[in-house]
């Protein structure tokens, strides 16, 4: 494996140290292959937000491998999560569950990048590409650069630019959905994108990517509209019990 790993973050190359060998799991903790006992402060990077081996999900998830692993057809539970995911993140009408190959480099070239927090920058690019902006996308709590709030106004700023010049404003709450609030950043903030991307958090603990917004922007994806986007383990059934048993959790917690 490049660099003795299957995700650059897990190397530890950049703190000279080893790459970290896990065995197992419980709660807040880590045991490795020399069964020492860590504090797991990350918490998977954001994915185990109830902390390892969580029983409701466990069971949850032994449940549904007893009566398959995948099925490439729809599932009842799909529905399930997808309502609920509705309910809790008021920006979200319609929602789907996607895998993806990445970023085509082409995409790169038409990608335009503005300082954080920066109203101003912001301004400058919407004046001088007014009509060739289709979507900002911005993380409304940065995370890899440090844990750095968004301002309210950079937030509302990049809403009323976006409506103004008719573009789409897309939040990537990956990191932040469920976490900031049961509604995600948007709904701490209370200003709404068209489209949200979320992860994480939503499988439960297991692989997982979904993104969701209004409804008149979701129904031109196929089949119901002309763009075209499948996945051969989208929607599958394990990962979706295990999110929709610890959003149920969550939800049952936001009192």
């Amino acid at each position: 494996m490049p660099g003795g790993v299957n995700s650059p973050i897990r190397s530890f190359n950049l703190v000279h140290m080893q790459p970290a060998i896990i065995k197992k799991a419980n709660g807040p903790y880590l045991f490795d292959i020399n069964n020492n006992r860590h504090i797991d402060y990350i918490c998977t990077w954001g994915a185990i937000i109830l902390g390892h081996n969580n029983i409701r999900i466990k069971s949850q998830i032994k449940k549904y491998i007893n009566e398959g692993l995948h099925f490439g057809l729809l599932t009842e539970i799909e529905i399930k999560i997808a309502q609920l995911i509705s309910k809790c993140v008021p920006s979200i009408e319609m929602i789907r569950m996607p895998i993806s190959h990445g970023i085509p480099h082409h995409l790169l070239s038409e990608t335009l990048s503005c300082p954080y927090n920066d109203c101003d920058s912001i301004e400058t690019v919407f004046k001088l590409f007014s009509n060739e902006i289709a979507c900002v996308i911005v993380e409304p709590i940065a995370g890899n650069m440090g844990c750095i709030p968004s301002q309210t106004k950079f937030l509302r700023k990049l809403r009323t630019l976006c409506d103004k010049f008719n573009s789409l404003l897309i939040m990537d709450e990956v990191i932040t959905g469920f976490r900031i609030s049961l509604g995600g950043a948007q709904s701490y903030y209370k200003i709404y994108p068209d489209l949200t991307c979320l992860g994480k958090i939503i499988g439960g603990g297991l692989p997982i990517g979904a993104f969701g917004g209004k409804k008149k922007i979701m129904q031109h994806l196929s089949p119901t509209g002309g763009v075209y986007q499948a996945g051969t383990f989208s929607g599958n059934p394990v990962s979706m019990i295990a999110g929709y048993t610890c959003l149920k959790i969550l939800k049952s917690l936001d009192k």
